[in-house]
């Protein structure tokens, strides 16, 4: 029974360490996928809205250059094609593309407002854009699986002699406050064996 009552002391804080733990490492990695995430939407963003001249026009070379400027860390691939999914310049570093996460930006043409009450040219501002091509990057996940390894290790170091003395302290506590149950028990034990001498200990002693 003394074990029982031990693990019964120990048992919810040990479930709770492990469910704050998990919340919190889940958490923080979740954190790490949400900035992947914006990240390579933005960037997929601006190299759309800066490729828009070029599609424009399908100047292949400019296209070329400017995904060869935008290449760095953490991009491993860019592409862009046309209106007719016809590709007008790409860029891949094969080392990194099996780990990564896709992202893409339509590349449109904004309508210009060219209404003026003189000219007599109508509103414009009811025009949608116009889609012209598509791009697609590509981020290594590199950096994140680092992190994450990282975060694990880091939490494993610090939480597993957290656990172990919080189950110490627990083991200690519970073992005092039971010891009076267990005496209880054992002199109770005691007399229904017949044994008649023993005494109930005082003051839990």
């Amino acid at each position: 029974i003394a074990r029982q009552i031990m693990l019964l002391a120990i048992l919810p804080w040990l479930i709770l360490f492990i469910g704050l733990y998990i919340y919190l490492l889940q958490a923080r990695l979740s954190d790490l996928e949400l900035m992947q995430r914006q990240r390579g939407e933005l960037l997929a963003k601006q190299l759309a809205v800066a490729s828009e001249s070029a599609v424009l026009t399908r100047n292949r070379q400019q296209l070329q250059m400017l995904l060869e400027r935008s290449a760095k860390d953490p991009v491993v691939a860019i592409g862009i094609w046309d209106a007719q999914n016809q590709s007008l310049a790409s860029y891949e570093n094969a080392a990194g593309v099996g780990n990564s996460d896709s992202f893409g930006a339509d590349i449109v043409l904004e309508p210009v407002d060219i209404a003026h009450a003189l000219l007599w040219l109508g509103d414009a501002s009811g025009a949608l854009p116009n889609k012209i091509g598509h791009l697609e990057l590509s981020l290594s996940r590199a950096a994140i699986v680092s992190a994450r390894n990282r975060i694990i290790g880091v939490s494993l170091l610090i939480g597993l002699p957290m656990l172990g003395l919080a189950i110490l302290v627990v083991w200690a506590l519970g073992r005092r406050f039971a010891q009076p149950v267990i005496d209880l028990t054992a002199v109770t034990v005691k007399l229904a064996d017949g044994d008649l001498s023993v005494r109930s200990p005082e003051n839990g002693a």
